[in-house]
């Protein structure tokens, strides 16, 4: 599966459980996350990856550096499928 459907898909699935997603296009920072989702006074940010995908080293850098700000930051397609469990497991409790 191509790396755009997936971020659709994500983008879609995560609309629908009401979060505001944000497609972060061109910004000042290279590297940053493609998208940003909020809800509730959280913030998640999510660098969609095909199955095989690679984060770059810049891009790794700046999720590092919002990971030491607080931020959760969840890299590719086994991170995603991680924070799709914890969600699942968090509407159960």
């Amino acid at each position: 599966m191509k790396e755009s459907t997936i971020q659709r898909k994500v983008s879609e699935y995560f609309r629908l459980q009401g979060w505001i997603v944000v497609k972060l296009i061109q910004t000042t920072m290279n590297g940053i996350p493609d998208l940003m989702l909020l809800k509730d006074g959280q913030t998640v940010f999510i660098e969609t990856k095909a199955e095989n995908g690679i984060v770059s080293p810049l891009q790794f850098y700046r999720h590092e550096q919002l990971i030491k700000q607080g931020f959760e930051v969840f890299n590719g397609f086994t991170d995603l499928f991680v924070f799709f469990l914890d969600l699942l497991t968090l509407k159960r409790s």
